[in-house]
């Protein structure tokens, strides 16, 4: 998905911090439906591939956003809320 989009670092702290807490948010959402699909059984986790796709895509793009943001100075980061 960031392969579309700006690079990072041109982005502001806040907007860096916001995208990373989004590909937190999807990463949970995926992991939950893999989490109930592994609840129901073998054949329910092979129908929720995608979900395991999914998770490491938002991962890797969220892995991707935290040098940028660790670049910022310590009192910008200090500001962001979760």
């Amino acid at each position: 998905m960031l392969d579309c989009l700006p690079q990072a670092d041109d982005w502001s702290a806040e907007s860096q911090y916001a995208l990373f807490c989004s590909e937190l948010a999807a990463a949970e959402s995926h992991l939950q439906a893999l989490q109930q699909a592994h609840q129901q059984g073998v054949q329910a986790l092979l129908q929720s591939r995608e979900h395991l796709l999914a998770l490491n895509q938002c991962c890797l793009d969220a892995d991707a956003l935290l040098p940028a943001l660790g670049q910022q100075p310590p009192e910008r980061l200090q500001a962001l809320t979760p």
